[in-house]
C-alpha cells in the first residue's frame, strides 16, 4: 500500500511539473510573439497609398483590384502582417490628392453659418492658389470624419461623379451656431490618419497641375508631411498617359527630383510588364512597346490596368521598397534574442571570401570586343581580327593556363551584335561560348564583360530605353551561360560615362550616379531572371568610368542584392603607365608611390565601409623599353600594395608588344616572364 501510494505521489508532482512546464511554454510563446509583433512594427509600420482611380483599383464592369492588395500579400508572404491603408479615390486631381493627404489645406471658399442642429449647410472648397478641389467624387477613402474649423462633422458631395464640387457640410453634433469664414480649414480624417506608415504617391493622371514644376511641389509636399513620421522613407509612381514628348520630359523631371525613390510605370509596363505579367505578345502590344507606351493586354480600356496590371504594380512596388532598403531589418537577423546573422549577412561574407580567393588575371583585350570604327560591315567570324590581333584559340588559352594564369577577363562587344529587336546574333554568342568555354573547361576563372555599347550611358536622356536594351541583352547572355558554376562572372557595364561632355573622364555628379544605379539595377535584375545557377552568380558592377577616385567610389548607389562585386580600372601613376613621356619609377620616391597608396587606402576604406569586395580588373603599363626595369619595380610594387590587401587585379593585355601585352597571342607564353611573375599563380590563394 505504501509503495502505491508513493507511485500515485510521483505521477501527480509529474503531473504538476508538466503543467508548470506548458504554462512556461505558453508564456513564452505569448511573450515572444508579443516582442515580435512590436518589433514587426518598429520596423514598418505600415504603408499608405494615396492616389486616384489608379490606386483605387478601377476595372470597368468588374471588381475593383488595388495593387495595395498584391503589395500587403507579399510583405505578409516574406516579412510581417503589416497595415496597407488604400487611401485611392476614383477621379481625383493631384491637387485634391495632396490636400486629401493632409500636405496642404482644404480652404473654404465663401463665408458660411453653421446651425445650432446637425442639419447640412452647402460649402465649396479651394486650395491655396484659389484651384476648385474636387473630393468625394465617387468615393469616400477616408475623409470623414473631418473638421471645420475645429468643428467635427462629415462631408458629402451633392453632385456624386461630377466635378461641380459642390458639398454639404454636417455637424456630428448639436452646438452653439458659428460663423465660420472664407478661408477657414477642412481637415479630413486621412489628413490625421497612418502619418507613421510610408507612402506611396501616385497622381496626377486626372490633371490638378499646370506644369511639371507644380506637380513636383504638390509631390514634394506629400512627402515632406507623410514621411516625417516614416523616417523619410517614400514612394513616388510616374504616370503613363498622356503625349509621348510630354512624358519623356515628365520621367527625366521626375527622375533628377525623386532619383531612386521613383517608378517609371510608364517605361516598366511598356518594356517588361507583359514578362512579368506571364503573358504572350500580341502584334498591338509589339506596337505600343516601340513608342514606350502600356501594352494594350494590360489595359481594362484607355486608362485603367487590368487584374494582371495591377497585380504588376503591386510587385513593382514591393521590389522598388526591398530595393530601397525598406525590408532589411527583416534581412539581419531581427528577431528577438536571435544573436544569428542573417542570411544576407552570411552571403555577403561568402562573396567577400570569394573574391579574397581570386588569383590575379589578365585582359584578353582588342579582341573580342573589337568592332569596325569606321561603320562598315563585317563578318561576324572574322571581327575578333580587326584591331590586329588573331582569333582567340585553344592553344592560347592552353598556354595561358600552363603560364599560370587562372583568372581571365574577356571583354565583348554585344551590341552590334543584334538586330533591331534586340536579339543577340546566335553566331556571336556562339563564339563567345566556344572562347568561355576553352578556359572554363580547364577550370579556370572568367569574367564576361560589355564594351563599348551604346547602353553604357549614364544620363536621363533614353535611360530607360538604355536600361531595357541592357537588360534584354544580358537576359540572352546569362540564360545562354545558366548552367555555369560561379567560376563564370559577368561584369554588367565597362567604363560607363557621358560621352564627348566636359566630364567624360571626370568623377561624375548626382545625376550620373542615379542613372548608373538605375542600369546596374536593371543588368542585377536580368541576369537574376535568367534561371539555372544566376539567381546566385557573382556579379561585378562600377562608378563612373569604372573609376578609382574616392569620390566615385563615394558615390556608387549599390543595388540590393548578395552576391555583388564592386570593379575599378587603376592605371596610376598616368603619366608613368600610359606614355613614354616619364619613364622613370622608383619605389623610394614619394611622389611616385603616392596615387598607388592612396588607391589601397581608398579600395580598402570601400569594403570596410560597404562589406562588398573590389576586383581591379584594369590595371597596366605601356612597355618603357630600356626602362623595363622601371615597369617591373613598378608591378611588383602596385601587385604587393593591392594583394596585401587581397585584392585581385586583372592586367590589361591589348595584344600590342610596343604597348600592353605581356603574354603571346598564339603560345600563350610570358613575353616578360620576371615581370610575369610576380602575378601569376597556378591556384587561387588569397593574397
Amino acid at each position: 500500500m505504501y509503495r502505491k501510494r508513493q507511485v500515485n505521489l510521483y505521477f501527480l508532482l509529474l503531473f504538476i511539473v508538466l503543467i508548470v512546464l506548458a504554462a512556461l511554454v505558453s508564456g513564452s510563446v505569448y511573450v515572444f510573439n508579443l516582442l515580435k509583433k512590436d518589433r514587426e512594427r518598429q520596423l514598418l509600420p505600415g504603408i499608405v497609398c494615396f492616389g486616384d482611380s489608379l490606386t483605387a483599383g478601377y476595372i470597368p464592369d468588374s471588381n475593383p483590384a488595388p495593387y495595395a492588395d498584391t503589395l500587403k500579400r507579399l510583405i505578409q508572404e516574406n516579412y510581417c502582417n503589416t497595415d496597407v491603408v488604400n487611401f485611392g479615390a476614383s477621379g481625383e486631381d493631384s491637387a485634391t490628392i495632396t490636400a486629401r493627404s493632409g500636405a496642404e489645406p482644404l480652404f473654404l471658399s465663401k463665408d458660411v453659418l453653421l446651425p445650432e442642429d446637425t442639419s447640412p449647410v452647402e460649402i465649396e472648397l479651394e486650395d491655396k492658389t484659389g484651384r476648385r478641389l474636387v473630393p468625394l467624387m465617387y468615393m469616400d477613402s477616408g475623409f470623414n470624419s473631418c473638421t471645420l474649423n475645429g468643428i467635427e462633422g462629415t462631408l458629402e458631395n451633392k453632385f456624386p461623379g461630377s466635378k461641380e464640387g459642390i458639398y454639404s457640410f454636417r455637424r456630428t453634433a448639436p452646438g452653439e451656431p458659428s460663423s465660420v469664414p472664407k478661408g477657414s480649414k477642412l481637415i479630413p480624417a486621412s489628413a490625421r490618419l497612418c502619418l507613421d506608415h510610408i507612402p506611396i504617391i501616385f497622381m496626377g493622371t486626372n490633371g490638378g497641375f499646370s506644369s511639371y514644376e507644380e506637380l513636383i511641389e504638390q509631390t514634394d509636399a506629400v512627402i515632406r508631411y507623410r514621411s516625417a513620421g516614416a523616417g523619410g522613407k517614400y514612394v513616388v509612381v510616374g504616370m503613363y498617359n498622356g503625349k509621348a514628348e510630354w512624358l519623356d520630359g515628365y520621367d527625366q523631371m521626375m527622375y533628377r527630383h525623386y532619383k531612386e525613390h521613383f517608378i517609371s510605370l510608364r517605361s516598366f509596363l511598356a518594356f517588361h510588364g507583359l514578362d512579368s505579367a506571364g503573358l504572350l505578345y500580341k502584334e498591338e502590344d509589339l506596337n505600343a512597346m516601340d513608342s514606350v507606351s502600356v501594352p494594350p493586354s494590360l489595359l481594362s480600356d484607355q486608362v485603367h490596368l487590368t487584374k494582371d496590371g495591377y497585380e504588376v504594380l503591386g510587385r513593382l512596388i514591393f521590389d522598388k521598397m526591398d530595393e530601397l532598403g525598406y525590408f532589411d531589418g527583416f534581412k539581419e537577423g531581427w528577431m528577438p534574442f536571435s544573436f544569428l546573422p542573417g542570411k544576407d549577412t552570411k552571403e555577403k561574407k561568402e562573396t567577400m571570401k570569394f573574391v579574397k580567393e581570386l588569383p590575379n588575371g589578365i585582359n584578353i583585350g582588342n579582341t573580342l570586343d573589337s568592332y569596325p570604327t569606321d561603320g562598315s560591315d563585317f563578318n561576324e567570324l572574322d571581327i575578333e581580327t580587326f584591331w590586329g590581333n588573331p582569333s582567340i584559340t585553344e592553344k592560347y588559352i592552353d598556354g595561358l593556363k600552363e603560364s599560370g594564369i587562372s583568372l581571365l577577363r574577356i571583354p565583348v562587344t554585344w551590341d552590334i551584335h543584334t538586330d533591331e529587336a534586340g536579339k543577340l546574333s546566335a553566331v556571336w554568342l556562339g563564339r563567345v561560348k566556344q572562347v568561355v568555354h576553352y578556359a572554363y573547361g580547364k577550370g579556370m576563372y572568367i569574367i564576361l564583360d560589355m564594351h563599348h555599347d551604346k547602353a553604357l550611358y549614364p544620363g536621363y536622356e533614353d535611360l530607360d530605353k538604355n536600361a531595357y536594351r541592357l537588360s534584354r541583352i544580358w537576359k540572352q547572355i546569362a540564360y545562354e551561360f545558366r548552367d555555369y558554376d560561379k567560376k563564370l562572372i559577368f561584369e554588367g557595364l565597362n567604363e560607363p560615362r557621358l560621352y564627348d561632355t566636359e566630364i567624360e573622364w571626370g568623377d561624375g555628379n548626382e545625376d550620373t550616379s542615379f542613372c548608373l544605379y538605375v542600369l546596374n539595377r536593371s543588368f542585377i535584375d536580368a541576369v537574376r531572371s535568367s534561371g539555372g545557377k544566376n539567381g546566385e552568380r557573382y556579379l561585378i558592377i562600377g562608378g563612373y568610368h569604372t573609376g578609382s577616385s574616392e569620390k566615385i567610389l563615394s558615390d556608387i548607389k549599390i543595388p540590393s542584392d548578395t552576391h555583388l562585386i564592386i570593379g575599378v580600372h587603376a592605371y596610376l601613376p598616368y603619366d608613368f603607365v600610359q606614355t613614354t613621356e616619364k619613364n622613370s619609377w622608383r619605389m623610394d620616391r614619394a611622389e611616385d608611390v603616392r596615387e598607388i597608396a592612396d588607391l589601397r587606402h581608398n579600395l580598402t576604406e570601400f569594403e570596410t565601409r560597404t562589406g562588398l569586395p573590389v576586383i581591379v580588373t584594369e590595371f597596366a603599363c605601356i612597355a618603357k623599353g630600356e626602362h623595363e626595369n622601371d615597369r617591373r619595380e613598378w608591378c611588383r610594387y602596385y601587385l604587393e600594395s593591392m594583394n596585401g590587401r587581397s585584392i585581385p587585379c586583372i592586367w590589361w593585355d591589348d595584344g600590342d608588344e610596343s604597348e600592353y601585352a605581356l603574354f603571346d597571342r598564339t603560345t600563350g607564353e610570358p613575353l616578360y616572364p620576371e615581370l610575369c611573375s610576380f602575378f601569376i599563380c597556378s591556384e587561387p590563394s588569397g593574397f
